[in-house]
């Protein structure tokens, strides 16, 4: 069983799950030992016929949640199935959309945790990642460690996580913006510095922000082929020479050096890949959206992402749950959204288990 690589935390247990689906599904049932856990075994893939696992708690889990799970599976005709991931996007339900619409991870804890909250798990078998469903935006931003600090400093990481999801999609579409519709909004003496800072600049700034998003992507995407030793060094210092090199040569200016860079650091804070990658694709959007009409471009490109989030479902739960539809549950999942109350006031399930089976705790007087 090896150690977690894409979701390393500080606290909690080191393993991962496996290639076996055999290994991943004990890995689960060794930190669950109810008799209510249920694993129906299913093969997908005309060729292939992968080994799938569909993993819920009787009970607690949504009879109508798996069902549809199960259903979604069982309808595909295909030649293979040769990772979760294949799996993931042959069951998306709004195929069009770049946000994650189901949760992959590799932690056997999380997934623990999930089957608990009354959701529903499908390990594939050759895959190291299991698929969670349903999941709503708020779960991309929670991290297992979040539940072995304290409350006080899992909320500040976590509001932190958000304020870093805003940063990355929108930081650079509003830089341009600002600076090149309304220069008037900006403070004096910092918009004197930013025009003396791009006094020799021969591009536009439109073209200087895009060509160092560009050179981030490929710094970026460098630092993932290369060997892990070597990676972090290459992002490092390739993200400093190119940067000040890029300023010293009169290429771009340093502010949308820091603004490019700071919109990258922001996407390493969120935790999840595919939500990351999904504000990656809302990035360009704005990018092009605000060079285009300015502030007014900014304030519809929030309101067309807020309204596509809105159309959003994953197994019939709203995308922007609990901010939208919160009452479902008598708006206690609140206590784990942005703010993570203490554990011993978040009592009741979230709304993905079943309403007989919405209390999980009972704190003694």
């Amino acid at each position: 069983v090896p150690e977690t690589e894409t979701e390393m935390t500080v606290y909690g247990s080191k393993d991962a799950f496996t290639e076996q689906a055999s290994t991943n599904t004990v890995l689960i049932r060794r930190r669950i030992r109810d008799t209510a856990l249920k694993v129906k075994r299913i093969k997908c893939g005309r060729r292939s016929r992968t080994d799938i696992a569909l993993m819920y708690m009787e009970g607690i889990a949504r009879e109508d949640v798996v069902y549809s799970v199960l259903e979604k599976i069982n309808s595909l005709d295909v030649d293979m199935i040769i990772d979760s991931g294949y799996l993931e996007q042959l069951m998306l339900g709004r195929k069009l959309s770049p946000f994650p619409q189901m949760q992959l991870t590799e932690r056997p804890d999380k997934a623990a945790a999930s089957l608990y909250e009354g959701r529903v798990v499908v390990v594939v078998d050759n895959s190291p990642f299991v698929i969670i469903a349903p999941a709503v935006l708020n779960v991309f931003f929670q991290a297992a460690e979040d539940y072995y600090e304290n409350w006080q400093t899992a909320s500040f990481l976590r509001f932190l996580r958000f304020l870093a999801g805003f940063g990355a999609a929108f930081l650079p579409g509003l830089y341009i913006a600002l600076t090149v519709f309304r220069p008037d909004i900006i403070p004096s003496s910092l918009a004197l510095k930013i025009a003396a800072g791009r006094g020799n600049v021969p591009f536009p700034t439109i073209a200087e922000v895009f060509i160092m998003e560009i050179a981030f992507e490929l710094l970026r995407e460098a630092g993932v082929r290369l060997p892990s030793p070597v990676s972090s060094a290459i992002g490092i210092v390739g993200g400093i020479v190119v940067g000040q090199a890029a300023v010293d040569a009169g290429i771009v200016g340093s502010a949308v050096v820091i603004v490019v860079a700071l919109g990258g650091i922001c996407s390493f804070v969120v935790p999840n890949t595919a939500m990351v990658s999904a504000l990656r694709m809302v990035k360009y959007f704005m990018i092009i959206l605000c060079s285009f009409l300015g502030i007014f471009g900014f304030w519809a490109s929030i309101l067309f992402l807020t309204a596509h989030l809105c159309r959003l479902k994953s197994f019939g739960f709203p995308y922007l749950y609990p901010f939208c539809g919160g009452n479902q549950n008598d708006y206690t999942d609140f206590k784990d959204s942005i703010i993570r109350m203490p554990i011993y006031l978040m009592k009741k399930r979230p709304v993905f288990a079943q309403k007989s089976q919405t209390v999980r705790m009972k704190v003694k007087k």
